[in-house]
């Protein structure tokens, strides 16, 4: 397990270095087995050297125009009929705690305990609480070696029904409208987490492929910490001083003065962050980082894109008091966060159904929740359920369906149970397993799919439909997701589903939208 180096540095440049793929341990106290980490595609060692690229590089590094592929200046457009790719990030959920009953699929019902022993997985709890620890170094104690027998070390909380409270199932009537989905489209039963632990690093996988070696979210801010380092102002996404340096305060963006529930650039200037360093050991820095992001090269080949996701100041409450703000990842790439583009990419998520209807999405969009809506604990995962349901029947009421992708997945375990070790191809992860369900008219409908995907896998999609170079060696080494697709079959049409104000597995009714 990495330690702590104190005192807590300012500022980071960060370059990432790969690790020949090898077994993770923690001290788990109990007995553990060994779970070899395998390579990219056949169990091998994976060349996992990870390079992160200033803003404005290409896929070599080297500054200029969109990469190695298409004409300089010329917009990019989709090879595949999918023109409008949705990636839904959702919260803290594993593929057995909501699909481990589902017909045909790699699921479990009962689960191992750190002591050897088997229980069974008790019914899903509609708001699970208190929230398990799924920190980083708590991944690693319920993944023990490959065991993934040690879930039960994570939290002294109790289901209900006896036994730990983080091995549970849902039965197909606690979500029906996501069981409909895969039963209407494609699931995953081998889709992955970027990273073990939790949703702050993962959440930076979604739009780099990379989380710049964070391992966890960020720390409560520390009075007795000094202020980060201070950088000056960007003029542009791709004009910014001292461009790569993660740690640094931007002059010009003023941040919220609270201890916790703010996890950018705009975080009080005492926060910080863990960061694995070139020696594999942590370092703390402020959680400003500066790498290039998907949302660049979007740029760059004149493709469109939005973020809808909560607004700091527009959602009271919720997990942190940040109403889901926490997860509006841009908020933490300083070019972005410091520049016009944050205003014209990241948008209000009430935004996303006006959108979908009018038929105005751009190519690509990302969409963060609210914490009510999340399903991350203790949030009703009725009450979620029914929002993710809105959002796609907005898409499919208006014209952009036809053209559309919609990957739905959950940003990380939550602290639930899984039970299939995930395959380590760096000192990263992958991290848990997590449901993805893959809703498009162009879906191999009625399909499992069994191939081992990631995070980096929709960046991959979303780089094949569009002609752009990879970010980083995990996107690299990706599969693209197209074995979801048939683009000469009959388009299928998104079925009917009910919103619900009341779920059997629940204490109190669920909100609808």
């Amino acid at each position: 397990m990495v330690t702590a180096r104190a005192p807590p540095v300012g500022r980071l440049t960060l370059l990432v270095p790969g690790v020949t793929a090898g077994v993770l341990s923690v001290a788990a106290g109990c007995g553990s087995s060994e779970h070899a980490a395998g390579g990219a595609a056949d169990g091998g060692n994976l060349d996992s050297t990870v390079s992160i690229r200033s803003p404005g590089a290409d896929a070599e590094g080297k500054t200029g125009d969109a990469g190695e592929s298409g004409d300089a200046g010329v917009p990019h457009t989709a090879k595949f009929p999918v023109k409008n790719v949705v990636f839904m990030v959702k919260e803290n959920r594993t593929f057995d705690i909501y699909f481990g009953k589902f017909p045909g699929a790699n699921g479990a019902t009962t689960g191992q305990v750190c002591d050897g022993g088997t229980v069974p997985l008790k019914r899903m709890l509609d708001r699970s609480s208190p929230d398990i620890s799924h920190t980083w170094d708590s991944a690693l104690t319920s993944y023990n070696d490959g065991g993934m027998n040690c879930f039960d070390r994570i939290t002294t909380g109790k289901h209900p029904g006896g036994g730990p409270l983080g091995y549970q199932v849902a039965d197909p009537a606690d979500i029906p409208n996501y069981w409909l989905l895969a039963q209407t489209f494609v699931l995953s039963d081998n889709f992955y987490s970027s990273l073990h632990g939790p949703s702050f690093p993962n959440h930076l996988y979604t739009i780099a492929a990379t989380s710049g070696g964070v391992t966890d979210n960020p720390i409560t801010s520390e009075p007795k910490l000094p202020d980060a380092p201070q950088v000056g102002p960007c003029s542009s996404a791709t004009d910014c001083p001292e461009p790569g340096e993660a740690g640094l305060e931007p002059s010009d963006v003023t941040p919220y003065k609270v201890a916790s529930g703010i996890w950018g650039c705009d975080a009080d200037p005492k926060v910080r962050v863990p960061v694995l360093d070139e020696e594999g050991e942590v370092e703390e820095i402020y959680p400003c980082l500066d790498f290039q992001t998907l949302g660049d090269e979007l740029n760059a080949a004149g493709i469109t894109w939005k973020m809808y996701a909560p607004v700091e100041g527009k959602y009271d409450g919720g997990f942190q008091g940040s109403g889901g703000y926490i997860w509006t990842v841009y908020d933490a790439i300083r070019h972005m966060r410091d520049s016009p583009d944050w205003a014209q990419h990241v948008v209000p998520i009430d935004d996303f159904a006006v959108d979908a209807k009018a038929g105005t999405l751009p190519a690509v969009s990302w969409i963060s929740t609210p914490t009510p809506v999340s399903e991350h604990t203790p949030a009703s995962v009725c009450t979620g359920e029914n929002w993710t349901v809105s959002l796609l029947q907005a898409l499919a009421a208006g014209p952009q369906w036809a053209t559309s992708a919609t990957f739905v997945t959950w940003d990380d375990f939550g602290g639930f149970y899984d039970h299939v070790p995930p395959t380590q191809v760096d000192k990263y992860g992958f991290g848990f397993r997590v449901p993805l369900l893959v809703v498009s008219p162009y879906a191999k409908g009625g399909t499992i799919d069994h191939t081992r995907a990631e995070f980096s896998s929709v960046l991959k999609f979303i780089e094949s439909d569009f002609d752009l170079p990879p970010l980083t060696q995990r996107d690299q080494d990706a599969v693209d997701m197209t074995q979801d697709f048939d683009f000469t079959r009959a388009p299928i049409a998104l079925p009917t589903m009910q919103q619900r104000v009341a779920s059997p597995n629940a204490d109190a009714g669920c909100g609808t939208y």
